[in-house]
């Protein structure tokens, strides 16, 4: 993909906004375009106060599970469009 001022700058407020509820060091720190639908490990409540106003194309989609073993963190993909 190529990198894009306006993504960069939505996904880092989303990130800042997301800080309080990041259990675990990040693996990047550029972002990468993807949006994770969910990710339950233990249910809690919380607000998230974002608002955006922008548009994108989307050019794919794959839907990934992410599957933990004792060498690592795997994401099989189970679905692509």
């Amino acid at each position: 993909f190529n990198t894009h001022p306006d993504f960069t700058k939505l996904s880092l407020m989303l990130r800042k906004s997301f800080e309080p509820y990041i259990t675990e060091p990040l693996k990047f720190l550029e972002p990468i375009p993807h949006i994770t639908v969910a990710r339950i490990k233990k249910v809690q409540e919380f607000v998230l106060d974002v608002s955006i106003n922008e548009t994108f194309i989307v050019n794919g989609m794959e839907l990934w599970q992410s599957v933990r073993t004792p060498a690592g963190v795997t994401y099989p993909v189970l679905a692509k469009k």
